[in-house]
């Protein structure tokens, strides 16, 4: 655990894994273990997590009380919002939104 003397807030990172592929680590059962601990002892739990389609699926499933995909205009590939329909019509996200940075107007 980081605590940031900046401001107030704290930062736990993931660490080093070597060998590990970051599926694997993010199946285990001591993930929904540490979420039970930091929401019981943090007011806001924010996980930083990969792209949509390479590792995150897995956190999606009951980890998360609201999940924001951040997309990047003209860079997120299609096949990813393919992905979040999917993901919505199969009940997947309790809670979610999309936010679209890099949006260039004319």
């Amino acid at each position: 655990l980081v605590k940031s003397t900046a401001s107030q807030f704290d930062i736990l990172v993931a660490g080093e894994s070597l060998n590990i592929h970051p599926a694997n680590l993010l199946a285990r059962g001591s993930l929904e273990i540490v979420m039970d601990i930091l929401k019981q002892s943090f007011d806001f739990v924010v996980l930083d997590t990969p792209a949509i389609g390479k590792y995150s699926d897995v956190l999606i499933d009951g980890l998360a009380d609201v999940t924001y995909y951040i997309c990047c205009s003209g860079k997120t590939p299609k096949t990813s919002i393919v992905r979040l329909n999917q993901l919505e019509e199969e009940n997947r996200l309790v809670s979610s939104g999309i936010v679209i940075n890099h949006l260039h107007t004319t």
